[in-house]
């Protein structure tokens, strides 16, 4: 299946592309019905790179998610209202968590932030009500406009020095 040049394939409740490179993939789609999920790292012989945007979009069956550490990105709205989402593992692999990826993901009650992220994106962990810890690790330099926004739970955050801005409204409540 082609779409704008991309080569989608469907593999084991997976909806993914092949990316320019032709050796790695992202997943832009979930179609199964696991609480517990482990993304592979790879698929059909190919690097797992990528979480695509929206490519989990309200699967509120989904409990926990790990992560392999060959994603390097998990993009915009990746996990948006996972409302069942309650553990999810983010490998030190991980340089760029995109806006809303985790916005509405309800059920999360606390997150490590890796230091191989430069920054975390815009309301990245918005509307997590049920997030009570977050351990930012050393190496984030920015954290995004209201990224945290609307976690009324929050307890506990620790921010390292690495950090160099934090955008308005990021821990707003």
């Amino acid at each position: 299946m082609q779409d704008g040049g991309k080569r989608r394939k469907f593999l084991g409740g997976y909806l993914y592309d092949v990316n320019d490179d032709g050796e790695s993939v992202t997943i832009t789609g979930y179609k199964g019905s696991e609480t517990a999920l482990e993304i592979p790292s790879e698929m059909d012989g190919k690097r797992v790179e990528s979480i695509g945007e929206r490519a989990f979009y309200d699967c509120d069956g989904l409990k926990e998610v790990s992560i392999p550490g060959s994603v390097k990105s998990i993009e915009a709205g990746a996990f948006y209202d996972c409302n069942g989402l309650k553990e999810v593992s983010i490998p030190g692999s991980v340089e760029r968590i995109g806006d809303s990826a985790f916005s509405g993901c309800r059920g999360l009650e606390e997150v490590s932030i890796p230091g191989s992220m430069e920054s975390i994106g815009d309301e990245a962990f918005s509307f997590c009500r049920g997030l009570e810890e977050v351990r930012i690790s050393e190496g984030v330099k920015s954290i995004g406009v209201f990224a945290f926004g609307y976690c009324s739970r929050l307890e506990e955050v620790s921010i390292p020095g690495s950090v160099e801005s934090i955008g308005d409204r990021a821990f707003y409540f």
